[in-house]
Parts: structure tokens; sequence; C-alpha cells
């Protein structure tokens, strides 16, 4: 074991059923005192040992992801990848993939306008006969598009930009002069995810080595529509409470939904 608690559980279960624990190559014999002791000093340090590989893991991943490397994960519609070595070290990049790229370029040209929604993008891609490519059904979905609409991995990253991260509380991890209006961009949070959020405080951002696909006025006219605006709710229909529509979270948007269950008793719950 290396938790000290998972040790102490262990060690309580087998005492609830006068079980000694004798090690054949170490000196551990919890039959004694001094046994005991010294297993116990051992799971300490034990339990240390984990606690700095993880802190090493962690921070070797941090830095890779600050200098733009790619760390795995689903790759965003639009893009392939391909092999690239950055700072002599193999990983891969993000490269345009055409027949989706289009795609991409027809929401956001719809989404753009001033009184479009996510369900007008949903609509037009229907009208046109536009099926999901990636899915086995076809099927668009008002989430899905709005999760990728606000993507920063597919905008030509200007100062623009960067100014719009900075002002949001975003940790901008390269100079001004490097935004020139080319790369897409990686967004994340400390724990690494990397995929785009409503609330943009605390994450991190970094260039990208691969080509950005979306004009940074479209997708910041796009991404603040998300942002100020909320967009992108669940379309639960609320019913039967005088607090329908009056209550969003503040965080991401979403309204608030009052659910009911009748128990067999006929005893009525609401649940928010």
């Amino acid at each position: 074991s290396r938790s000290i608690l998972d040790f102490a559980n262990l060690m309580e279960e087998f005492q609830k059923y006068d079980v000694e624990f004798v090690s054949c190559t170490e000196k551990f014999d919890t039959s004694s005192p001094m046994g005991r002791a010294m297993l116990n000093i051992c799971i300490v340090f034990a339990q240390l040992e984990r606690e700095t590989i993880q802190q090493r893991v962690f921070d070797a991943y941090h830095s890779r992801n600050k200098r733009g490397f790619f760390m795995g994960g689903k790759i965003p519609f639009g893009f392939t990848t391909e092999p690239y070595y950055l700072e002599g070290k193999k990983t891969a990049r993000y490269v345009i993939k055409e027949e989706e790229a289009g795609l991409l370029e027809f929401m956001y040209h719809v989404y753009q306008s001033p009184f479009a929604s996510l369900g007008d993008v949903v609509t037009a891609l229907k009208e046109a006969g536009i099926r999901h490519p990636r899915k086995e059904d076809g099927k668009w979905t008002r989430t899905h598009i709005g999760r990728m609409l606000r993507n920063p991995a597919y905008v030509k990253a200007d100062l623009a930009v960067y100014n719009f991260f900075l002002e949001h509380g975003v940790v901008i991890h390269n100079p001004p002069e490097e935004f020139i209006g080319t790369n897409g961009c990686y967004l994340y949070s400390e724990k690494g995810k990397t995929h785009p959020n409503y609330r943009l405080e605390g994450h991190h951002l970094v260039l990208a080595p691969h080509s950005g696909l979306i004009p940074s006025d479209i997708w910041l006219r796009c991404r603040k529509k998300q942002k100020h605006e909320g967009e992108t709710v669940r379309q639960n229909k609320i019913k039967n409470t005088w607090l329908a529509g009056k209550i969003k979270c503040a965080g991401c948007g979403y309204a608030v939904i009052v659910q009911k269950t009748v128990k067999p008793s006929g005893a009525v719950f609401r649940y928010m």
C-alpha cells in the first residue's frame, strides 16, 4: 500500500479477525510494537514517494502543454493529425481536413449573424442535406456545435484574440508579438483538459503548431456571443413551476430545471 488511510483500514480489518502480518523478505511483524511502528514509518515514506511521482508527472505534462506539444485526446472536427517535430522532439500536430473544414466555415458563417442561434445552425445543416460525417446517424446537436464554435483550435490567432483571452483571466504562455494571425491555439485547464469551457478564468492558452482555419473577427464574434448572450443552454422545457426561465447558473448559463417524482405512497417530491 502507498496510502496511509488504505493501510490503516487494512490493519484494522486484520485486527478485527486477529490476523497478524509478517513479511518474509522485510522485517515487518505486526505482532510486536516495534514491528508495527517500523511498518507505519515505511508506509508514510511510500505515500510520500507516490505523491512525489504524481507531482513530477503533472509538472512534466504541464510543461509540455505550455510549449505547444500535442497531448493526445479526441481530434477536433475539421482536423486530422500528422507527425511533427517540436524542439527536436517527436510529437503530432493538427492538419486541416478539407471536407470537414468547409462545414465548419459554413457553421461560423450562419452563427455570426446577430439573431442566429445554435438551433438555426442545426436547421441550416438539415435543410442543406448535410449529415455529420463522424456519426453513424448523421445528426447534428446544438451542444456539439456550440463546443466546436468556441474552440480556439480553429481561430487564426492574432492580437485581438490575445487581448480577448487576457481580459478574461486566461494565462497566456506566448508573448503578444507571436500572435500574427496564422496559428490556432490550445486552451486547457490546470488538470490538462483541453476542451474549451464557458468559464475562461484560470485556464491556460498556448499557440499551437497547426494553422488556424477561421479569421479572428468571425471567431471572436461567435465566441463572445456564446459567452455573453448564453446561447448554448440546455433545451429542457421547464414545466409546473413559477421558477421557469428565471434561474440560471452563473457559471455555465444553463437554466435550472425542476423534475417531479411521485412515490408509491402518493407523495410528490420536486428536485431542482
